[in-house]
């Protein structure tokens, strides 16, 4: 699963979203976008781990330094997709 902010704004899933040829050299770029969506997917109530406690760590994980780290270790800047999350009205950004 690849998660780009364009995409957040989109509304598309990480499912629909291919990997993109320049980045299946680095591997590690899809396993942290994995983990990035399965978090926002579990604050959305719709993840795998979606139960209520889980959500509501992960609504509070949000906008943190960890939520920012996770971000870099994606590619990704982690302000655009706090405000791509906010814009899609996602609990906790």
């Amino acid at each position: 699963m690849t998660v780009h902010p364009s995409h957040i704004r989109q509304g598309l899933t990480a499912e629909a979203v291919p990997v993109p040829p320049t980045e299946t050299a680095r591997p590690y770029l899809k396993l942290w976008r994995s983990a990035l969506a399965e978090l926002i997917a579990t604050a959305e109530g719709a993840g795998a781990l979606a139960s209520d406690l889980e959500t509501y760590h992960a609504q509070a994980w949000i906008g943190t330094r960890d939520f920012h780290t996770v971000c870099a270790l994606a590619g990704l800047d982690g302000e655009e997709v706090l405000t791509s999350l906010r814009r899609r009205g996602v609990p906790g950004a």
